[in-house]
């Protein structure tokens, strides 16, 4: 996978946003695959997550990462987190904490870990249990994905990569994804979603069928199946960030030779833009 920014880099973009009085959520993706999250508010820093820890507690473990890749996404991803420091105080801090490799110089108060629920070791659904108390098999994780998107957008994606890593029960997974949506509307929305979709998950189709007859790989349609081929191309280079990339550079674009060049510019290393085109055309 392609290697990000270095956090000085990350900083700076963090920087420039605040400057712009930007509202929205910054993401950074870290090389391994954790996501930090900062919610902005015209300009200013009013929450922070990362890897289950909240404010001060996920600033000093930020501080720690060495690349990642960072993409604004403009819409409320967060609650607010209390006692937040300033902005000020978040971004000179960070800054010198990272070139020190100290600690984070705001309060005493270590992060505070985040206990994890007991998980019931049953291998599969039993007959009269509820949906909730099933194991996360793959097509599980892809129906509670496909649900979170339908209230995140694309980066359902990356929430899950982060918060269903160490899940392993339906029932857990619906309270850690329904923390991270900051709507109570949208969160219940969430849930009636999965519990209504639980027993119907969508069936697969094939990339190929949805090419015209006699029309060569780069002139086909951009079906949903294609998309998939490219996105998960993509996330093959790039990492989780491939979900938020596709959703930008794919908006506007009909046929795969143009979605092919706007991925692949997205992609600085001229190595892996090759080998993303490859991947798609092997798939397709």
């Amino acid at each position: 996978m392609e290697q990000g920014q270095h956090l000085s880099v990350l900083l700076e973009e963090l920087q420039a946003l605040c400057n712009a009085r930007k509202s929205g959520t910054l993401l950074i993706v870290t090389d391994d695959n954790s996501l930090a999250q900062f919610l902005l508010e015209d300009g200013m820093i009013v929450a922070v997550s990362f890897k289950g820890h909240k404010g001060e507690g996920a600033l000093q473990l930020i501080s720690k990462i060495a690349f990642g890749r960072a993409r604004f996404h403009q819409r409320t991803l967060l609650a607010r987190t209390p006692s937040l420091p300033s902005t000020e105080e978040i971004l000179l801090s960070l800054g010198s904490m990272h070139a020190e490799g100290g600690t984070l110089g705001l309060r005493d108060s270590p992060p505070r870990p985040v206990s994890p629920r007991p998980v019931s070791p049953r291998p599969e659904r039993r007959s009269g249990t509820s949906p909730s108390q099933a194991m996360l098999t793959p097509e599980i994780r892809a129906m509670l994905q496909s649900s979170l998107a339908s209230v995140l957008g694309p980066i359902a994606s990356l929430v899950c990569a982060e918060r269903l890593a160490q899940v392993t029960s339906l029932e857990e997974a619906l309270d850690t994804l329904t923390r991270a949506i900051a709507d109570p509307a949208d969160a219940r929305r969430f849930r009636d979603l999965v519990l209504g979709r639980r027993d119907s998950p969508p069936r697969p189709v094939s990339p190929r069928s949805e090419r015209p007859p006699g029309a060569p790989p780069s002139q086909a349609m951009l079906a949903p199946a294609i998309r998939a081929v490219l996105q998960a191309s993509l996330a093959a280079v790039i990492g989780p960030m491939a979900s938020l990339v596709c959703a930008e550079c794919l908006a506007h674009v009909t046929s795969l030779e143009e979605a092919l060049q706007a991925l692949s510019r997205e992609i600085p290393d001229p190595a892996n833009a090759r080998r993303f085109r490859e991947l798609v055309r092997r798939a397709l």
